[in-house]
């Protein structure tokens, strides 16, 4: 299953490197709209010592899906979605935050994207749709998604970051000393 009803299909199709993931979304509109899907490139760059970040790049990856050495194949139902395109600028940022009353650990996080929908005409209801239904139940899914995700250490995020402790081990130490600064 998945944490957000309207993300039909979610996936890391590559990791090109240490700092850098492909991911693909397949995300449902409603009806007459056809379906909408993005590959994006997503960069970290770890700025914690700096600026107490780590900085989020994100492109539209499309063009580069038959160069990426490893790179999984798209979802079958891709073909019956339009496909958008993340354009220059999109962007986003992680910020450790002091532990809630509870203790447990919190990250500010921000994204920035513009996208260009291949879309001329964008319907009202549907702008209305994502600010008012698509947006709201995203943040509290994503929030539920965060707060249960380490329960279980054979969900996907618990097994990515024992995967890989090289990256995540230096998000955790930059985490730790952004939070002692």
């Amino acid at each position: 299953g998945s944490y957000n009803t309207f993300a039909q299909d979610h996936s890391v199709l590559a990791e090109p490197s240490l700092c850098e993931s492909i991911v693909y979304a397949g995300t449902y509109l409603p009806f007459p709209m056809k379906p909408f899907e993005l590959v994006i490139s997503v960069h970290w760059s770890d700025l914690s010592q700096r600026e107490g970040v780590i900085l989020l790049s994100l492109s539209d990856a499309g063009e580069r899906l038959g160069s990426v050495p490893g790179c999984k194949r798209l979802p079958p139902k891709s073909s019956q979605r339009r496909r958008g395109h993340l354009l220059p600028g999109s962007c986003g940022f992680l910020r450790p935050l002091p532990p809630g009353p509870d203790g447990r650990p919190r990250t500010k996080a921000v994204v920035m994207a513009q996208l260009d929908t291949g879309m001329s005409y964008i319907p009202g209801f549907i702008v209305n749709f994502v600010l008012k239904i698509m947006a709201p139940f995203l943040f509290s899914a994503t929030r539920r998604l965060l707060r249960e995700s380490f329960a279980d250490p054979s969900e996907e995020l618990p097994r990515r970051i024992a995967a890989k402790p090289q990256l995540y081990g230096l998000v955790r130490a930059a985490s730790l000393a952004a939070l002692a600064a």
